[in-house]
């Protein structure tokens, strides 16, 4: 996980994560942001993800938001 702990993932995030989450979940660090639309850094390369409408919409405050 270097690409990520260049961003600062650690051993806080990582012990967050139970056994089957290491094995079903894809960990990135959000690098960029456009309203719902997000850039996520992931060991395999940057991918494209999108906060779905209910939570975006449902969001009250801006620092609830996935955020760089």
């Amino acid at each position: 996980m270097s690409k990520i702990k260049s961003l600062g993932w650690d051993s806080f995030y990582e012990n967050h994560l139970t056994e089957e989450d290491k094995k079903n979940l894809l960990v990135g660090r959000v690098i960029m942001e456009h309203k719902n639309r997000l850039i996520v850094l992931t060991e395999s390369g940057e991918v494209n993800a999108e906060v779905s409408g209910k939570l975006y919409h449902d969001i009250q405050n801006h620092l609830d938001k996935p955020l760089v």
